[in-house]
């Protein structure tokens, strides 16, 4: 019995270990944070260039706070689009799709490694100014 227990811890902390170190590992706080651009001014500044607010939307005054989350790969590439705190379907769809085209991101570093980790933006969007800036 006491064979088979240090056997299967063993095995479980060879596993952490692996996947702890391995390629496909998922951080939400990597010792250097994913960026695009020069920053939160490259950000913002292509939110509010590419994101459209449609007629209807204007006219109705949305105006609130969203929350988005996504993954950052170890090649800069953007997936796991997901709307923590949305506002509206047709908006929270749209800033789903701005986010998931956007360009190529410098990945987050750990220990000397490119890192995938997970990144969050929380901002108002308003749609009388048609503007989306940072939550600070």
């Amino acid at each position: 019995m006491k064979k088979n227990l240090v056997f299967i811890f063993l095995f479980l902390s060879v596993s952490f270990c692996a996947n702890a170190q391995g390629e496909n590992m998922l951080l939400s706080e990597p010792e250097v944070l994913p960026r695009f651009g020069d920053g939160n001014y490259s950000l913002f500044k292509y939110l509010n260039e590419n994101f459209v607010f449609s007629e209807e939307d204007k006219a109705q005054h949305i105006e609130g706070e969203m929350v988005v989350t996504f993954v950052v790969d170890t090649t800069g590439k953007i997936s796991n689009v997901e709307i923590r705190k949305g506002l509206r379907p047709s908006i929270n769809q749209k800033m789903k799709e701005i986010i998931s085209q956007m360009p190529p991101w410098t990945p987050g570093r750990a220990e000397g490694r490119w890192i995938n980790s997970r990144f969050s933006i929380a901002m108002i969007v308003e749609s009388d100014s048609a503007r989306i800036k940072p939550l600070f």
